[in-house]
């Protein structure tokens, strides 16, 4: 079992966290981790001095944001690893929303040329789907996976607005 178990709640733009090794509960608004965390601990936090317990709620803020930063902050694009840290993604958390998947040991160099080179290819004028994959064979360090639907006229903007994001954050990936 994985230490950290991340559900939606039942107020439609919530979440909750919970530390299944320590049994804290960390509840949060969808956009708004750092403003409105509420914690709850399951079990007697005792064992725990003040340091360990200050370590494992850095451990678990560390966590989400490096898996699940979309929903933690109000921004449009991120950077997010999948759990198990095999996969690397680029989410656009503002409607429409899609996940593009990094593949590969890639440079934010190449990456950004290959999301122009997708931009200005017909392929870019597809719509998708929620849940639809758009790959391009000229472009194999990415795939792109619709959250939302998205119109014909909107991906190749959405490419391009990806690639402006890459350019400024890409050094912080690691």
């Amino acid at each position: 079992m994985s230490r950290y178990l991340l559900q939606k709640s039942t107020p439609p733009n919530g979440w909750v966290l919970t530390d299944t090794e320590h049994g804290i509960v960390v509840q949060f608004e969808n956009g708004d981790f750092n403003g409105t965390q509420q914690v709850t601990a399951l079990d007697d936090l005792n064992d725990l001095s003040a340091s360990d317990l200050s370590r494992v709620m850095r451990e678990l803020g560390d966590w989400i944001v490096r898996h699940h930063a979309s929903i933690c902050f109000g921004g449009v694009h991120f950077v997010e690893w999948s759990e198990d840290d095999s996969e690397q993604f680029i989410v656009r958390a503002k409607q429409p929303r899609f996940r593009l998947h990094v593949v590969g040991q890639v440079t934010g160099e190449e990456l950004k040329k290959q999301l122009r080179l997708f931009s200005n290819s017909p392929f870019s004028r597809i719509s998708l789907a929620p849940g639809e994959i758009a790959r391009w064979e000229d472009t194999p360090s990415f795939f792109i996976e619709a959250i939302d639907g998205i119109e014909t006229h909107q991906l190749r903007g959405l490419v391009l607005k990806a690639a402006a994001y890459i350019n400024k954050n890409i050094d912080r990936r690691q």
